[in-house]
């Protein structure tokens, strides 16, 4: 009522809920575990807009949603690992950015661009397998995960941004010839033990 979004606590997966007819235009879910996730629906689309600071352990994002939007669990720091539903077709920029005790990712096999500082100070991310329709790295997108020591790029990357990289212990990467431009600073500063 009066342009407010309908709010419900809901126990379901996302995406049979959004399938009801609904009267009002803007729905917020809140997931009951601990209600950390914060799930919008809006014309047609179902975004996490955000995770809450309190969130620890593990994070399955529920299957529906289409979008995580910027910064949704930035500076989580008790997250531990994160399940992506293939159902997630866009990361905003700076989506897990910060979070310190995050060690796994699972990212969904539709995403096709790792944005800008998107596991930037990540300092414990250690395994992560980037999906094969990635095209794009973007600037700082894992900066100061110093847990990061090997990674493969997928085939189809052309471009791998500014300091995106920087400040990993990567001893092992491997780069495949689609890439035809690699930004400055991409590989500095990478620390081995």
């Amino acid at each position: 009522k009066n342009g407010r979004p309908y709010e419900q606590n809901v126990r379901r997966d996302v995406f049979s809920l959004h399938r009801k007819k609904q009267k009002t235009k803007n729905i917020i879910f809140r997931i009951m575990e601990n209600n950390w996730l914060t799930i919008e629906s809006k014309k047609g689309e179902i975004f996490l807009t955000e995770c809450s600071k309190e969130a620890f352990g593990g994070i399955v994002i529920p299957q529906g949603v289409s979008i995580i939007k910027e910064k949704a669990f930035q500076h989580c720091q008790g997250i531990t690992s994160v399940i992506m539903p293939d159902s997630v077709k866009t990361i905003g920029t700076a989506a897990f950015r910060g979070c310190r005790a995050l060690k796994t990712i699972q990212i969904s096999n539709n995403i096709t661009e790792i944005g800008s500082q998107l596991f930037r100070d990540c300092v414990n991310l250690s395994e992560i397998v980037l999906p094969n329709h990635i095209v794009n790295i973007g600037n700082f997108a894992f900066l100061n995960c110093e847990g990061l020591k090997s990674i493969i790029i997928p085939g189809k990357v052309r471009f791998i941004g500014f300091n995106s990289f920087s400040g990993t212990s990567l001893t092992s990467i491997t780069i495949p010839k689609s890439v035809t431009f690699i930004e400055e600073g991409a590989f500095c500063n990478c620390q081995t033990t």
